[in-house]
């Protein structure tokens, strides 16, 4: 079965096309390239403009189908799983629950309110660690505004 690279945006031989061109996922296979939004008709700025004019209604959309992949390790499965739905023992899920007492809400990095967004996307200390990780990839790109749409 051939390997297909699923992207998200670009032309072919720029953006993620063209940092993956050496790369060979199997070797007695052909790998291709799969344009997410229109499989069947390639790229077209039409389909991109329609994505970024209705983002608003599929972000709020559960990615579930994209969670549960047989070859991801099960423990990160169920972490991200627990991450989209917001359900990971933050200290402000731990102080709704009764756990945690209002002093200790705050995040230990920065002294903000530690929420799951809060500690992945924002927290200048925390959630500073996607820009290195991207930095080291040598991808640039806006960052996410929420966890699914980083997901995605």
């Amino acid at each position: 079965m051939a390997a297909v690279v699923v992207c998200m945006g670009g032309r072919a031989g720029w953006g993620c096309s063209g940092m993956l061109s050496n790369v060979v996922l199997q070797v007695d296979t052909v790998d291709k390239w799969l344009w997410y939004l229109e499989p069947d008709k390639g790229y077209y700025v039409r389909g991109v403009y329609q994505m970024l004019t209705t983002i608003k209604q599929s972000i709020h959309v559960a990615p579930s189908n994209q969670i549960w992949h047989k070859e991801a390790p099960l423990k990160v499965t169920i972490f991200v799983w627990r991450l989209l739905r917001e359900r990971l023992p933050t200290k402000d899920n731990l102080l709704a629950c009764g756990i945690l007492h209002h002093d200790n809400q705050l995040c230990g990095g920065c002294g903000m309110e530690e929420t799951t967004n809060h500690l992945f996307i924002s927290c200048p200390i925390f959630g500073t660690i996607w820009y290195q990780v991207r930095c080291w990839f040598g991808i640039s790109r806006v960052d996410p505004m929420s966890l699914t749409e980083h997901f995605l």
